[in-house]
């Protein structure tokens, strides 16, 4: 049976003489991203600014400008908010006053945030009940804990849950606190989630909005956060590129560290561009980025090194054009595979794995790019490879 091929299979593709344009789309994005980070700079994350992160989600979309209009009202230094692709979630960054971003800062910013939103009262299953519990609610299988910022009412309780549709329910107060309470039932049918319950019994109470994560963050670990995500990526780059020269020689790991800086500088220069959140997921996607960039290119430089052994007497740019056409169809193809299985991460992952689905696409097309136009045809300009001929070398540089 025939392979399938989605690219012919001898392409003739004069890269090396259409270097130039790919020396100038690099040198475009290259100014472009030192522009923005000099004007915008990075929309640095709570991991490295410090303060307390809120991740909510709705049923419906989220209005952000009203949403932002309700948080600024209360009393933070700074506040951030971003939505996602769908407009149902939203992520919250807000920096106390006196850079306070302690387990107590962030409980503080939550109650003020929940209450800003219409969901003072937070709920949450309990796996057990405490000593103070009564008999009664013990002898129900699904129990919560309901704490309220003032003195709960046990009828507003009871009424919410029969009017989220969860019947027999017992309510009781805490004997030991006057702002909680605990609620139990046991289902009729099948069991419900204990988020599911929560979401309803918060919706009849007032409350549309789901607080799915909290992070608190402080200012010297932001810090020290943002200084080590900086020389991971700068010794990402290096060692891949001492690794190519070992490998390959000494002109390669030169080629490699050009190129491969190159994607992950144009990737920083793309967060601050469009603003999005630079955090330490963000450096992940770097670091993953940094190694499918090489992976690409080291195939196109051990082709080259097999070329130059087989066409001895043949110019380095020839050498260069065949060695790129032949491992074209695998890079394509290896790239496209790689964006279809981010693709579902960067359209249904939220915004969560938003920024990092997002640096991952733009990174592999860039990084295709850079092997394919930018890292054989750095070679060109550099002193000769062993053993080569340097007229051809010099014959290649000038087509």
């Amino acid at each position: 049976m025939r392979l399938l091929r989605y690219l012919p299979r001898n392409t003739s593709i004069d890269f090396v003489g259409a270097r130039w344009v790919g020396f100038a789309f690099t040198i475009v994005t290259v100014l472009a991203s030192i522009v923005s980070l000099f004007v915008q700079g990075l929309n640095l994350g709570i991991d490295f600014t410090g303060g307390t992160l809120i991740e909510i989600r709705k049923q419906e979309a989220i209005d952000v400008a009203s949403l932002r209009a309700s948080l600024e009202r209360l009393d933070f230094g700074e506040v951030a908010i971003q939505g996602s692709g769908d407009n149902k979630d939203a992520l919250i960054r807000v920096q106390p006053r006196g850079g306070e971003a302690d387990e107590r800062a962030a409980q503080r910013a939550v109650v003020q945030v929940r209450g800003a939103l219409g969901c003072s009262n937070q709920i949450r299953p309990l796996s057990s009940l405490p000593d103070n519990a009564s008999g009664d609610l013990r002898a129900t299988t699904m129990r919560f804990s309901i704490v309220a910022p003032e003195s709960v009412s046990i009828d507003r309780l009871s009424a919410a849950f029969e009017s989220a549709g969860y019947g027999g329910v017992i309510v009781v107060q805490n004997p030991d606190n006057a702002n909680e309470a605990y609620a139990g039932f046991t289902p009729t049918g099948e069991a419900p989630t204990a988020e599911a319950v929560s979401e309803k019994v918060s919706a009849a109470l007032g409350c549309s909005y789901r607080f799915t994560r909290v992070e608190a963050v402080g200012p010297k670990v932001s810090g020290e956060l943002y200084f080590s995500g900086v020389i991971a990526s700068v010794l990402a780059v290096l060692i891949i590129a001492l690794y190519v020269a070992f490998r390959f020689e000494w002109q390669f790991g030169v080629s490699a560290i050009v190129a491969t800086g190159h994607d992950v500088f144009v990737t920083v220069g793309m967060f601050s561009l469009f603003q999005l959140d630079f955090n330490l997921t963000a450096v992940a996607a770097l670091l993953a980025l940094a190694g499918y960039s090489i992976n690409d290119t080291v195939v196109v430089f051990d082709r080259i090194r097999e070329m130059r052994r087989k066409y001895k007497s043949k110019p380095l740019g020839e050498l260069i054009n065949l060695s790129v056409n032949q491992t074209l169809s695998r890079t394509i193809l290896t790239s496209a595979t790689t964006a279809i299985a981010i693709l579902p991460l960067f359209l249904f992952g939220g915004a969560t794995l938003f920024n990092f689905s997002a640096a991952m696409l733009f990174g592999i097309v860039i990084g295709t790019y850079s092997s394919i136009y930018v890292a054989g045809a750095l070679l060109l300009y550099l002193p000769a490879l062993g053993g080569a001929d340097t007229g051809g070398q010099k014959a290649g540089a000038r087509a």
